[in-house]
């Protein structure tokens, strides 16, 4: 399993630095931020022929990409400028943040017995404490 993890692992990483190699080709130029936007629709179209086809599961993917750029290419690099998400998308993805979160702050719950409740972590916290020192000995 390990194995499986630290190839995946590696793979993502190896996906990840390709735009680089593309980038770094580009010149800050009228025409290389064509290329770089262009660049950025085909990393995207990547992802979802991969299966990420929303903007929810491209984000992380997106914050990965850029933060390649910054480490390689540093934080002010052009290209930071075009392999990115438009205004209206990182607006989606903030009123999706802020919809979860008020739903989570509309159904809070308030606990019948907290004290029951710590309590009742204590005795399992001690038996599971005592059952360690059994074990062990």
């Amino acid at each position: 399993m390990a194995l499986i993890l630290n190839f995946n692992a590696a793979h993502r990483a190896k996906q990840l630095k390709q735009p680089i190699h593309a980038i770094e080709k580009l010149q800050n130029t009228p025409q290389g931020h064509k290329q770089a936007e262009a660049l950025n629709q085909q990393i995207r179209q990547q992802w979802r022929d991969r299966g990420s086809a929303s903007l929810k599961q491209q984000q992380g993917l997106m914050d990965q990409t850029r933060r390649v750029i910054k480490d390689s290419l540093g934080a002010d690099h052009w290209s930071l400028d075009y392999i990115k998400f438009t205004t209206a998308e990182y607006t989606e993805l903030n009123n999706l943040k802020q919809h979860r979160v008020a739903q989570r702050n509309e159904a809070t719950q308030q606990l019948d017995n907290p004290s029951a409740i710590v309590a009742k972590a204590a005795r399992l916290l001690d038996f599971m404490l005592k059952s360690v020192k059994l074990f062990c000995y």
